[in-house]
């Protein structure tokens, strides 16, 4: 799938996922295919729920880019955590925190995908009253593509919903050759071409069907977009590559904070804000879909890799309160930040979605 080894972490809710939840290693995939880039069983991480939570489910798929063409590439990831269980693989398990974090003070490949599903629908997922797919960055892209097949796992009566942080990659302007470009070279090394939605590929270029902006619209089960208009992961990977004479090395220092960007830099990361927010504004409105677009500079809102963030408000809800009632369907919410320059919204505490209240502890 996107991420090599498509690692799966998931938490059934109102449950104590404190400290460490070791990975489970799925050797029954590896007959089918299933395997992590160097041959590796695929891998994900559980932790049963009491109570409310036993019925109450969220699957939540880590990002970590993808393996295009260029062997040296895949290589180099079969031989760490994103492409293999035996590389730098942390049996000692993985922290739940943020978007899995149990505290309510606190937090308030395809064939791999197939396989580790078919496991936790054994496990009890197909009884779930509450289920939500959840994911960051290819992770978030994927869960856009994959939303309404997980809807498809569950009865009626089960409330479904999918969330996508940081996964809403554009095909904009200057942008669109070089995006495109490297999105047609992730379709083919992965082989996605099938899992490509007909109603996006009958219409246009295949290799257009990996952009979020052409996927959302025939994604019909309800999907909430948490996405932050500064995104440095864009930034730092397409958009620097449109500007003539731009050391992409030198961007290094900037691509950690916007306190070490210099002027130039500020003023190329403020040209992107608007294509990105155009972009998302193209999408048609939707009752069942939810947007939540800050000014932040980052990439990752939850169980992100860098410093935890503050919570942004939009226009007076964070977002743990505009994901909760949009779950709940208490009320609709979809708010565009219109700040012109990006937001330094990195602080070290934790901050971030909040996982119960049933299924979420949103307020």
């Amino acid at each position: 799938m996107m991420i090599a080894c498509f690692i799966i972490l998931l938490c059934t809710l109102e449950v104590i996922c404190v400290g460490h939840v070791k990975y489970t290693l799925l050797h029954s995939a590896v007959p089918k295919g299933a395997v992590c880039l160097d041959g590796t069983p695929p891998a994900y991480a559980y932790s049963e729920g009491c109570g409310d939570g036993s019925t109450n489910w969220l699957v939540y798929l880590e990002g970590g880019a993808w393996c295009d063409l260029e062997v040296e590439t895949c290589q180099y990831r079969s031989r760490t955590y994103f492409g293999s269980t035996y590389y730098e693989f942390p049996y000692n398990g993985i922290e739940f925190k943020a978007i899995l974090e149990s505290d309510c003070q606190l937090n308030p490949g395809g064939r791999i995908y197939n396989v580790v599903m078919e496991e936790l629908l054994g496990k009890g997922m197909r009884n779930a009253h509450n289920a939500i797919l959840a994911g960051s960055s290819a992770g978030g892209l994927s869960t856009i593509l994959h939303c309404d097949r997980f809807r498809a796992l569950f009865p009626n009566t089960t409330r479904v919903k999918c969330i996508s942080d940081s996964g809403f990659f554009i095909w904009e302007g200057e942008l669109a050759k070089q995006s495109e470009s490297h999105f047609a070279q992730v379709i083919a090394a992965n082989g996605l071409r099938p899992l490509l939605p007909r109603s996006c590929t009958s219409k246009r270029d295949p290799n257009l069907c990996l952009f979020a902006e052409y996927l959302v619209e025939d994604v019909a089960t309800p999907l909430f977009i948490l996405e932050a208009a500064f995104d440095m992961y864009q930034i730092k990977s397409n958009f620097i590559l449109t500007v003539p004479g731009l050391d992409r090395m030198q961007w290094e220092n900037c691509s950690k904070s916007l306190e070490q960007c210099n002027a130039t830099e500020i003023g190329i990361i403020k040209d992107f804000g608007p294509i990105f927010k155009k972009t998302l504004m193209k999408l048609g409105n939707s009752s069942s879909r939810g947007v939540f677009l800050d000014s932040c500079y980052l990439h990752f809102h939850f169980y992100s890799t860098y410093n935890w963030i503050s919570t942004p408000v939009l226009p007076n809800k964070t977002i743990q309160k505009a994901i909760g009632d949009w779950f709940y369907d208490r009320s609709t919410f979809q708010e565009i930040d219109n700040h012109l320059y990006p937001q330094n919204c990195y602080r070290k505490q934790l901050a971030g979605l909040i996982i119960y209240d049933n299924i979420m502890c949103m307020v």
